[in-house]
């Protein structure tokens, strides 16, 4: 399960300090200004213990699903602008399950939450079908009647990705 009531954190290390055996780094509050970030890493850098260090990497974090040593500041601005937008959970949810950051592809697959059991994940799925079913009055109720909902939700699966997060809410994600 992914937590998602942890402020977005990471701590920098310097590198040449590490390399030399000596912990030195910071903990800040993840951005959404790129330059604010750069900053806190070059004071990280700046008052290394060790002469002429040059580098520094994310060697712990808080708040994101997964963020690499290296990862691009430009990415944690924009995972920072879209838990504004549309709350952290569902941006956790997705650097989980896929593993890295993709705005685009984040946008155009994340399609929102549902209780996290069964019946209400099979309830979300059928309900997609029937939206795109065609059929009004008695047709429609004559289908609903002999519809195999299970057999639709398992068919209907296959095309969405539910991620557990916490207080039993997951969040669905269409597979593109």
């Amino acid at each position: 399960m992914i937590s998602t009531e942890t402020k977005p954190r990471i701590y920098v290390a310097c590198l040449a300090s590490y390399n030399s055996g000596i912990l030195h780094g910071a903990w800040f509050d993840a951005s959404s200004d790129v330059d604010v970030m750069q900053g806190w890493i070059d004071a990280v850098i700046e008052s290394s213990p060790v002469p002429d260090a040059e580098e520094g990497a994310f060697h712990d974090y808080e708040g994101f699903g997964r963020l690499h040593e290296w990862q691009c500041l430009d990415s944690i601005a924009e995972m920072v602008e879209m838990y504004e937008q549309y709350g952290q959970g569902p941006v956790v949810a997705y650097c989980e399950h896929h593993d890295g950051w993709n705005e685009e592809h984040f946008t155009n697959s994340f399609v929102g939450e549902v209780n996290d059991y069964p019946w209400d994940k099979e309830a979300w799925l059928v309900e997609q079908f029937m939206l795109g079913v065609h059929l009004t009055g008695e047709d429609r109720e004559f289908f609903e009647g002999w519809a195999d909902e299970a057999k639709i939700a398992r068919t209907m699966a296959h095309d969405y990705t539910f991620v557990s997060g916490e207080d039993k809410v997951a969040y669905i994600f269409r597979d593109c």
